[in-house]
């Protein structure tokens, strides 16, 4: 399954750009949201899910999966965006409530 929400959820995009990624098809969300990662200065081989968790005030959360990890990705207004790794993060939006889609690992 790729899905954009968790089973049962149903989470609003609260600002543009986060409205413009919910509305893509999943294959180039995915790629978009590897970009963010890797400009980020992070290591994202290949996204496996990514799944918008909470909207507030023109501030969206997505947790998104990557083999090497999974990220909390924020999504303010304009060009603010963040990523911040689950593995440290304490923030229970990090919890996947879908199973990663199995992709063959890419070739070194």
């Amino acid at each position: 399954m790729d899905a954009d929400q968790d089973p049962g959820a149903h989470v609003v995009a609260t600002n543009n750009l986060s409205s413009q990624v919910l509305d893509m098809d999943p294959a180039p969300r995915r790629a978009w949201f590897q970009t963010e990662i890797i400009q980020a200065g992070h290591e994202c081989r290949l996204v496996t899910s990514a799944v918008i968790k909470a909207g507030l005030d023109d501030k969206d959360l997505w947790r998104v999966g990557c083999y090497s990890g999974a990220w909390l990705v924020t999504i303010g207004p304009g060009q603010d965006r963040r990523v911040e790794s689950c593995s440290s993060s304490h923030s229970h939006y990090c919890i996947d409530g879908l199973k990663s889609l199995e992709w063959p690992q890419p070739d070194s």
